[in-house]
């Protein structure tokens, strides 16, 4: 259904109407998880009005649309709006729910991963801390929702370079998800290819090569060769053995990311540009000079602001590349 359609169904439905606002919150959601974020942007505004008129601007339901909204401004770089956002839903939330409430700790740990993609460590660090207390309290040490938020702590002390922190955490959550989802599920991959991450940077080589072979098997036997899990495995894979010296390997590996992350994302993401540049890296190691300066000369530009999706109909936003 296109958003102008909506638009008029919600001006037109009775204020009593909830299951219209529902749906359209809902569907603004599968947008925002797809990657579509100005489809998801016009829905959440719907959402928000729809909902005001019919409950109220401090009905939980109302805030919930608020904290979407937020959380497609924050992927669309808009900061600053995505934070007004966050603190109007989650105060609301506090006042009406319970700061304990399920839907106030999603908030919480939407506005901490907001201050973590600002580098404010420290902000991001409380928030996530008092979310994690609260899920463990509501929800046990090895809930699903519990264990995510030890992740993304995790992401933050890696990210902080409080590596420590981050190797016990995310070693948990490796473990926990193990335990409650299986071994193969992408939320377990993600935390053993972050660890990976981890201990490759920390110069645990033979660690580093177990755990991104098993994250690597198991994305590619779940969602195929091309899928982003599995690229970001495959990244991670090719920056240790460039470490390791075995550069002819990490030049195949991340030529198959490049292509891949190319053919998903467009020239010009992030992420291509990373693959590119490490490389490029590569080829100047080995002494192939034309070939860098022609892969360095190539024009990228393209749509950096959506987040990034593939066939596998999943967002690969937590496993990680390394820097």
């Amino acid at each position: 259904m296109h958003c102008d359609a909506v638009s008029s169904l919600l001006t037109n439905q009775l204020p009593a109407d909830c299951f219209l606002t529902a749906t359209v919150h809902n569907l603004a959601a599968l947008r925002h998880f797809e990657g579509r974020q100005e489809e998801a942007s016009d829905l959440y505004e719907l959402a928000v009005a729809g909902r005001s008129r019919t409950f109220g601007q401090s009905d939980p339901r109302t805030l919930a649309s608020i904290g979407g909204l937020a959380s497609v401004r924050r992927q669309q770089g808009r900061f600053a709006e995505a934070e007004e956002m966050y603190e109007r839903a989650l105060c609301g939330l506090e006042r009406e729910v319970g700061s304990k409430h399920p839907e106030t700790l999603t908030v919480l740990t939407n506005l901490a991963s907001l201050h973590k993609m600002q580098s404010n460590f420290e902000a991001a660090e409380k928030l996530y801390s008092v979310a994690l207390e609260g899920r463990e309290e509501m929800l046990g040490s090895n809930h699903p929702d519990t264990l995510s938020t030890v992740f993304h702590l995790a992401n933050l002390y890696a990210s902080w370079g409080r590596l420590d922190k981050a190797s016990s955490l995310y070693d948990r959550a490796m473990r926990g998800f193990e335990s409650c989802l299986g071994e193969s599920h992408p939320d377990t991959l993600s935390s053993m290819n972050n660890l990976a991450n981890l201990r490759a940077t920390q110069g645990e080589y033979e660690q580093a090569e177990r755990l991104y072979e098993r994250a690597l098997s198991g994305f590619q036997s779940k969602f195929g060769a091309d899928c982003l899990f599995t690229l970001t495995a495959i990244n991670g894979y090719a920056g240790l053995r460039k470490q390791q010296g075995k550069l002819d390997v990490s030049e195949g590996l991340y030529r198959h990311v490049l292509q891949g992350r190319l053919k998903l994302l467009g020239a010009g993401h992030p992420r291509c540009e990373q693959t590119r540049q490490a490389l490029v890296s590569v080829l100047l190691e080995q002494g192939k000079h034309d070939e860098a300066r022609a892969l360095e000369s190539q024009e990228t530009s393209g749509d950096c602001s959506r987040a990034p999706t593939c066939p596998c109909g999943r967002q690969s936003s937590a496993a990680t590349d390394v820097p």
